[in-house]
């Protein structure tokens, strides 16, 4: 439960941030727009779709380190994936087969939401960005076992 919590949170703040990123403020002087005219102009409203410029010149830097950032994400997701369908089609019974729909659910939100993340990065231009927000979410993605191992350690 807390890990979805978590996931649905860092989704949240990733889709905010990458919609942040299709806008750049712009700063003016209002004098230069209106001549001398005492106008209030709504700081809203001043605001232009980015130049790609940057982002078209680290393009091939920035996809590799995206790849790079899911290919990472996708190694340490692999083992869920996998023992999602091995309890599938080897284990019987209802409850083994609902606990891995579970883990297979919530590594698929693991994988989306680590995915915006890692897109967040991207769009700021920051290899070193999009690494370590993939980190992140990994690091959420590994307190279950964490919480399993310290629940093991104090009943044994």
């Amino acid at each position: 439960f807390i890990q979805f919590l978590l996931y649905s949170v860092i989704l949240t703040a990733g889709i905010e941030e990458v919609r942040k990123a299709m806008w750049m403020p712009v700063r003016y002087n209002s004098w230069n727009c209106f001549e001398n005219e005492t106008t209030w102009v709504d700081t809203n409203l001043l605001q232009c779709e980015p130049t790609l410029d940057d982002f078209e010149q680290n393009f091939d830097k920035l996809m590799a380190s995206f790849a790079l950032s899911c290919v990472l994400f996708t190694i340490f997701l692999k083992y869920d994936f996998l023992a999602c369908v091995k309890v599938w089609y080897v284990v019987d019974g209802r409850w083994a087969n609902w606990s891995a729909a579970i883990l297979f659910i919530e590594s698929v939100y693991a994988f989306i939401a680590g995915s915006t993340f890692i897109s967040v990065g991207v769009l700021h231009a920051s290899s070193y960005e999009a690494i370590m927000n993939s980190i992140g979410v990994l690091f959420v993605h590994d307190i279950d076992e964490k919480m399993f191992k310290s629940t093991f350690l104090l009943t044994d």
